[in-house]
């Protein structure tokens, strides 16, 4: 028959002593954004990663800090990214402008030599009157593909 071993305590977290990690801190997702905070204001400082996690209460791992870090650290796009960005939508309007200005002055009845007033939508109110659309006459090689 075996008897019970009794094993003496050990001289660690008290966690351990539980057999489990019931015992253990767990952080607010609070307390875990303002580490996120905390450690962006000590790495520009040249705070290395293992020395900040050794020193909250209680420890961190470095591995935990990257974790909070991905789930909790603000992503904003890098500044130069978010002026590319602007600058392209910048040149895309610029040209937009200038093609729609070239299409007013075209279409402007004074440039055509009417009298007529301008048309306030730019849209026709009438549309020319068409026939029956065409069929073709011979069959094109590429819709015999689908068959």
């Amino acid at each position: 028959m075996v008897s019970r071993l009794r094993l003496a305590p050990r001289s660690c977290h008290p966690a351990c002593h539980s057999g489990n990690l019931d015992g253990m801190k767990t952080r607010t997702v609070a307390e875990r954004q303002a580490i996120v905070r905390a450690w962006r204001i000590a790495e520009t400082a040249g705070e290395t990663q293992q020395r900040f996690c050794a020193q909250q209460d209680p420890p961190l791992s470095a591995r935990a800090l990257r974790d909070y870090l991905h789930r909790y650290a603000p992503t904003a796009p890098p500044l130069q990214a978010a002026i590319d960005v602007i600058n392209r939508a910048i040149a895309d309007l610029t040209h937009l402008r200038g093609s729609l200005s070239g299409q007013v002055q075209c279409t402007s009845p004074a440039a055509a030599g009417n009298d007529a007033p301008p048309s306030t939508t730019g849209i026709p109110t009438s549309l020319p009157e068409t026939g029956p659309i065409p069929m073709p006459t011979t069959e094109h090689p590429i819709w015999r593909l689908g068959r």
